[in-house]
C-alpha cells in the first residue's frame, strides 16, 4: 500500500483524521451489574467488553500464591470482530501471548499483596476489531477493576502510533496497521511511566522514540476521559453518602 493511500496530498488519512488526531473514544462502566466490575470501550468502530471477578478463591490451586494474589485473564475474539479472514483466525499462541502481557502488566498495578491466596479473573470480549485491540484490552481491563472496587496503583492508560515513511500517525485503524510500522504503548496515568510497550513489525531506531511519545501523547488523551467517566460513574455512590 502506497504512501498517498494512507495518507493523501491533503494530509488525510483514509477515515478523515489528520496524523494527529485519535478516533472518537468513549468509555462506559458497570454496564454488568451482576458482575463485580464490568467496563465498555468503544475507540472508532473497535469494541471491547471487560468483565472481572474476583477476588476469589484460585480456580487451580497451585496458582494460588501465598503472599499475593493471582492475575487471570482470558480474551475471546468474537467471529463476527472483523472481515479481514487472516485477522480473524489469528494464532491461539499470539492470543495467549496477549493474555500473559495483560496478566504480568495488571500484577504490577493491583495491589495484590492484599489479596493473598486468591485469584482476580478478567474475562475480555472483542466484539469488534478495526485496530487497537490490545490498547483497547489494557483501557478496558484499567476501568473494570476500579469498578469492581480492587485497589489499583494509577491508571493504566494506552495508545498506539505508527509511522509511514517518516510521517507519525496516532491511534491506527486496522487498515493501517495491516500496512505500517506501529507499535503499542501503555502508560500510569498520573507519572506517565510506561509499563507496557509492543513494536509490531520493524521499526528504523531514529523513529522509534518519537513514535513512542506520539503514543503516550495519545495516551494521555486516554486518561482524561477515563478519569471523566470515573468520577462520572462514583457520582450516584456519592449522593447517597450525603
Amino acid at each position: 500500500m502506497s504512501h498517498f493511500e494512507i495518507l493523501s496530498l491533503e494530509g488525510l488519512r483514509n477515515d478523515g483524521r489528520r496524523w494527529d488526531e485519535m478516533r472518537n473514544f468513549q468509555c462506559r462502566i458497570g454496564i454488568e451489574p451482576s458482575e463485580n466490575g464490568s467496563a465498555f470501550i468503544e475507540l472508532g468502530n473497535t469494541k471491547v467488553l471487560c468483565i472481572v471477578d474476583g477476588p476469589s478463591e484460585p480456580v487451580i490451586k497451585s496458582k494460588a500464591r501465598a503472599d499475593r494474589t493471582f492475575v487471570n485473564v482470558e480474551i475471546n475474539i468474537a467471529s463476527f470482530s472483523t472481515i479481514d479472514v487472516k485477522k480473524r483466525f489469528k494464532s491461539d499462541r499470539r492470543i495467549q501471548l496477549q493474555c500473559l502481557a495483560l496478566q504480568n502488566t495488571f500484577e504490577e498495578i493491583i495491589q495484590t499483596e492484599l489479596y493473598p491466596r486468591s485469584q482476580i479473573s478478567v474475562y475480555l470480549h472483542v466484539l469488534q476489531d478495526d485496530g487497537a485491540v490490545m490498547a483497547s484490552c489494557i483501557n478496558a481491563t484499567t476501568l473494570a477493576l476500579i469498578d469492581a472496587g480492587i485497589p489499583v496503583k494509577d491508571f493504566v492508560c494506552c495508545s498506539t502510533a505508527g509511522i509511514v515513511e517518516s510521517d507519525m500517525l496516532l491511534d491506527l485503524n486496522s487498515l493501517e496497521e495491516s500496512a505500517l510500522s506501529w507499535l503499542t504503548v501503555a502508560v500510569l496515568g498520573n507519572i506517565k511511566k510506561v509499563v507496557y510497550m509492543q513494536l509490531e513489525t520493524s521499526m528504523h531506531l531514529d523513529y522509534l522514540e518519537s513514535v513512542m511519545n506520539m503514543a503516550i501523547a495519545g495516551s494521555e488523551h486516554i486518561y482524561n476521559t477515563m478519569q471523566s467517566a470515573v468520577r462520572q460513574s462514583a457520582k450516584p455512590a456519592l449522593a447517597s453518602l450525603s
